[in-house]
């Protein structure tokens, strides 16, 4: 079985396709496993922003929701032992910041402890402004008509290519707290072996040079290499990769005025993966909502085309699949699972490594197929 946490390596978590694959739940899974492997991660790090949201839950009712923090780091605090050392957490420069929201999480996620989570913040991470708000919010402005979280993010961006924006650096609540400082991981992997964790929010065919389809794409790329970018780790020192997959794909819900007009759209599925409808072919499930809008998401059907896409693009070592409890019976698995190897086959060099969620909790987790399909029968029953 493949390991999670490597010393001297980054592992890296990633969406395969328009994100909230659940990612959240896959992160703390693999801190699970990863310390029951006997490893623990020194240093956490995502390029997160205000516009997307990572959920874990757990059986006990533990339950939290990352926005900028990344979750492993979060679960090594939630989760922690007597022996509990410490997990670095580390927004990179990649990162898009509402330091009103990120204050709040740190005092949600910490039980208002937040010195706990030993946080550091990249001077060059940008700050969200409500000018940037105001911009996306407008009826008429582009994140409105391609439903956009409209969180300020892709304006912010905009403003630090610019250069007319203030970054995480020249906030004075951050520095205040001590947040602001540079941590080189490529140093802490290669001169101390240390064990690194690269989080990357949405997910690939969002992402704006190689996503599915432009306009309909966020503000920057959400892949391997532009998560190794943001963290400035070198591609040399990349180790288990793991993507997150769901059977049935999402999009954000299109934007729609008081009087039930369309104001915007939020994009194209592929053309293998019809979309469908959460009445008429998900009988008995409660629509999902985004963590973020609230929107009811959009859903369609499995594409090979963009699981395709997906592993070319990453290259990943462990396959996270989401939402099997989604697929009627056992038979819909072993379709999708043999389709999935087949790709695998002509893309990767290795097969990858599958895990298999029925969700929503970390606890519904399985690496052993047949574990897997007896869930079915368990729920036939």
């Amino acid at each position: 079985m493949s390991r999670w946490i490597t010393p001297g390596r980054a592992s890296v978590l990633v969406g395969g396709q328009f994100g909230s694959e659940g990612k959240g739940l896959a992160a703390a899974w693999l801190a699970e496993w990863a310390q029951n492997d006997g490893m623990t991660p020194d240093i956490a790090t995502t390029n997160a922003g205000a516009q997307a949201g990572h959920t874990t839950r757990y059986r006990s009712g533990t339950q939290f929701i990352c926005y900028h923090l990344p979750t492993t780091g979060v679960t090594r605090l939630k989760r922690a032992s007597p022996s509990y050392s410490g997990c670095q957490s580390y927004v990179n420069a990649g990162s898009i910041i509402d330091v009103d929201a990120l204050l709040k999480e740190l005092d949600d996620c910490t039980g208002h402890r937040p010195w706990l989570l030993n946080l550091t913040i990249h001077p060059r991470a940008a700050i969200i402004t409500d000018a940037a708000r105001e911009e996306e919010n407008r009826p008429d402005a582009a994140t409105t008509k391609t439903a956009s979280t409209r969180k300020g993010v892709g304006a912010t961006i905009a403003g630090k290519i610019m250069r007319r924006i203030a970054l995480a650096g020249d906030d004075e609540r951050l520095k205040q707290h001590g947040y602001i400082g540079v941590i080189d991981l490529n140093r802490a992997l290669i001169n101390n072996s240390k064990t690194v964790v690269v989080e990357i929010p949405q997910g690939t065919d969002l992402s704006i040079n190689h996503g599915l389809e432009y306009p309909y794409v966020t503000s920057r790329d959400c892949w391997v290499g532009s998560g190794l970018s943001d963290a400035g780790i070198h591609p040399s020192l990349v180790g288990p990769i793991c993507m997150v997959v769901r059977t049935m794909p999402i999009r954000v819900g299109n934007i729609v005025d008081e009087f039930g007009h369309q104001l915007g759209q939020s994009g194209p599925f592929y053309p293998d993966g019809p979309e469908l409808s959460w009445e008429r072919d998900l009988p008995g499930v409660e629509p999902e909502r985004t963590t973020v809008t609230k929107r009811i998401r959009r859903i369609a059907a499995w594409s090979d085309q963009q699981y395709d896409h997906a592993i070319r693009l990453n290259h990943p070592t462990i396959i996270f699949v989401n939402f099997l409890n989604y697929l009627r019976d056992a038979n819909q698995l072993h379709d999708l699972i043999r389709r999935m190897r087949r790709m695998e086959e002509h893309v990767l060099r290795e097969p990858p490594m599958h895990a298999y969620s029925f969700g929503p909790c970390v606890e519904d987790v399985v690496t052993d197929f047949n574990q897997a399909v007896a869930w079915y029968d368990r729920r036939d029953f």
